[in-house]
């Protein structure tokens, strides 16, 4: 039967209005942004960024790698806040520590995924290799939101010099490198800023450990992958800064101290002479370093308990009842890194004699 063109009209608009819906919709938001996790080549890998409270400082090191060359779409920014699709559509406010404005990512090409629920960080650790694993990728980044990443110049790319140095080590004729850690440099204060993960070292050795849920869980999962005879070399690239405050105005800040990609002067196009870059850059620099020093005197998770606001928005819960929460599994984490190994602080358990037979070893003893 014939259709009226008013009922066509009609039809149109209505495919055109669900197929608007379901790309907007927030179960299929990271799928859709996530478009380029599928590329396996290691100059490619994807770089997860976890996000659990604090806009300002994500948004601070998302600019930072951006302006230093890395690749928008290899950037993925996971919300971990455990809102489930209240950033999505929108509902929270700035006040809010699990704020997260997704148009000011995508705008500028990074991709967002969105955990079912608020992870831990050992959870989130295997989020982000269970993501690896179901797209086939044989390795990836992964970064802590409270850093700033600069590279070796102005006009150096970041990018380019962190897989220069990850391809030496990947060809290295020694042990095969289960991770590969851009953060023991010169700067102190900055632990995991940025590592490779092996996937393959990964599934060898089991993942990281849920039991135990924030500190002293990387000290467990690098020192199994020595003990199972992988590497965990140390990789020098540009600067990493890991800081608690952020410079006023970010993007301006990091965009206009570096210049990675040179594109030709267009007409009329005034282009910043050397020495002004160069000043600039050696400014910023100077500031991250003593935001990084000042990190160190106030505290390391000052920032997490900064924002105040969320009460009676969509699954938020007090800021101070957060951080109580958190405190409390870290001392939980510890407990259960020392039930494990029998030892307390010690980051190199492969080195003080243990080795995977002795995991787990006083409880199974005490319990049997």
């Amino acid at each position: 039967m014939a259709r009226s063109p008013r009922t066509l009209l009609v039809l149109a608009f209505a495919i055109f209005c669900t197929l608007i819906f379901l790309y907007r919709m927030p179960g299929l938001y990271a799928g859709r942004q996530a478009r380029n996790i599928k590329d396996t080549s290691v100059s490619s890998s994807p770089l997860f960024v976890g996000f659990r409270a604090n806009w300002p400082l994500l948004q601070q090191a998302v600019v930072s790698y951006l302006a230093a060359g890395w690749p928008a779409d290899q950037i993925f920014v996971v919300d971990n806040t455990g809102t489930m699709d209240a950033n999505a559509r929108g509902l929270l406010t700035p006040a809010n520590p699990s704020y997260l404005p997704y148009d000011q990512l995508t705008q500028r090409g990074v991709n967002i995924i969105t955990t079912p629920t608020q992870l831990t960080f050992s959870q989130l650790q295997n989020f982000y290799l269970s993501t690896a694993i179901s797209h086939s990728r044989p390795g990836y980044f992964w970064s802590h939101q409270d850093v700033a990443v600069l590279p070796s110049s102005p006009t150096a790319s970041f990018h380019q010099e962190v897989h220069a140095c990850l391809n030496q080590k990947l060809l290295a004729p020694d042990r095969e490198p289960g991770a590969v850690l851009f953060s023991k440099q010169d700067i102190p204060n900055a632990p995991d800023s940025l590592t490779y993960m092996n996937v393959a070292a990964a599934r060898a050795i089991g993942g990281w450990d849920n039991a135990i849920p924030y500190y002293c869980t990387d000290w467990d999962y690098y020192s199994r992958l020595r003990m199972a005879n992988y590497s965990t070399p140390d990789c020098k690239a540009g600067t990493m800064f890991d800081v608690a405050t952020v410079v006023e105005d970010a993007p301006k800040m990091f965009f206009e101290a570096l210049r990675p990609t040179v594109k030709a002067k267009a007409a009329g196009e005034k282009i910043s002479s050397d020495a002004a870059l160069d000043a600039r850059f050696n400014a910023l620099q100077e500031r991250l370093k003593k935001m990084g020093n000042a990190k160190v005197d106030n505290g390391r998770n000052a920032w997490h308990g900064r924002q105040t606001g969320g009460p009676g928005e969509p699954f938020s819960v007090d800021p101070l009842v957060a951080k109580h929460v958190f405190d409390g599994l870290i001392g939980f984490s510890r407990k259960m890194f020392e039930d494990k190994w029998g030892e307390k602080n010690t980051e190199f358990m492969d080195e003080a004699g243990l080795t995977l037979a002795d995991m787990w070893k006083l409880v199974l003893e005490h319990k049997g």
